[in-house]
């Protein structure tokens, strides 16, 4: 940690500066475990324990990586199921609430790109009068 409360995290070649974004001291209304998008978005596949957290806290599944708790997530929703954060355990115990979660899914839904196989039509047609 430095003097100014931000702490400097080593991500292989990367380097992430997380700042505190509230608590006490400034009156902020996130607590001192949010990150902001930039933040997670540059720790999405670094291996760590994450849980899918659902109503009073109870834990649905652990995975680990962000990407997987955010595929997860996701997964279970589709299901009915009711999920209220995402929370990397135990050591910096990162939460990312529902609001957070489905930015970072629409940043990931992004970058993937569908792959199409060429059909050859003629093939198909071949196929068909068969």
């Amino acid at each position: 940690m430095t003097s100014d409360g931000t702490v400097a995290v080593s991500l292989g070649s990367a380097q992430v500066r997380h700042e505190p974004m509230g608590g006490e001291a400034t009156g902020s209304q996130y607590p001192q475990n949010h990150w902001s998008d930039e933040q997670l978005d540059a720790i999405l596949s670094e291996p760590d324990t994450w849980t899918v957290s659902g109503r009073n806290g109870q834990v649905l599944c652990s995975v680990p990586s962000l990407r997987q708790a955010l595929d997860r997530a996701a997964s279970l929703v589709a299901f009915g199921a009711v999920v209220t954060a995402l929370c990397r355990m135990p050591g910096a115990n990162i939460i990312v609430f529902e609001a957070q979660a489905l930015r970072l899914r629409k940043l990931c839904a992004g970058r993937e790109v569908a792959l199409f196989k060429e059909m050859d039509y003629r093939q198909v047609a071949r196929h068909r009068l068969r």
